[in-house]
């Protein structure tokens, strides 16, 4: 059973950095724009090919798995970068003008990462379950959709907007996450068995005759 899911990521600009001239080398103007892009990749979910590979074993492990990919941000600035210095005459009189043009960069902000995390299992997904999940979505304010024990594309993005408070961008639901929202039982440790000392027995009183 898998899903897709699509959104950007949005993210502020970011301010002009003040220029410096260098002599005999170009400048650039303080009339710089910024740009920041970054869109979701594409998502794999729930497939055999999720499982990560038990170094030990080379099996690959065991459970439910969704592969998803965070995307790499860019940064794409575009300067205006003056290639040409004015011309004044000794009186400081303006003979040539400077010439500026315009140049665009891009940089990596955040390389791509994979996501690679254990999942509640797809016969999990059951209406009573998507049920409890889009209420508990919604008492934290993350859904606005209505109850329908669905996974629809807003239930989807009210997934993501949940886990990235926690760390994760992604519209597949987490197992850890699960938990922490109450769908899931949490597993609790196995308990050391107590292992009392035995009571002797109380020894008979005997009376000497």
């Amino acid at each position: 059973m898998s899903f897709r899911f699509s959104g950007k990521n949005f993210l502020p600009f970011y301010k002009a950095v003040i220029p410096v001239c260098i002599a005999l080398s170009a400048c650039v103007s303080d009339q710089a724009t910024y740009q920041a892009t970054g869109d979701t990749g594409v998502q794999i979910g729930y497939t055999p090919d999720a499982a990560p590979v038990n170094r030990r074993t080379g099996m690959p492990e065991p459970a439910c798995w969704a592969l998803d990919y965070e995307p790499a941000v860019t940064e794409t600035i575009t300067q205006n970068v003056q290639t040409q210095r004015e011309k004044r005459d000794r009186d400081g009189t303006v003979t040539e003008p400077a010439i500026w043009r315009s140049e665009t960069t891009t940089r990596i902000v955040t390389p791509r990462q994979t996501l690679n995390f254990e999942t509640p299992c797809a016969n999990m997904l059951t209406e009573e379950f998507l049920t409890s999940l889009q209420r508990s979505l919604q008492a934290r304010g993350d859904y606005e959709g209505t109850i329908s024990g669905q996974m629809d594309r807003q239930t989807r993005m009210a997934i993501r907007q949940y886990q990235v408070q926690h760390g994760l961008n992604s519209a597949y639901l987490s197992l850890e996450n699960a938990r922490a929202l109450g769908l899931v039982e949490v597993p609790r440790p196995p308990e050391a068995e107590a292992t009392a000392p035995e009571t002797p027995e109380p020894e008979p009183d005997v009376t000497d005759i």
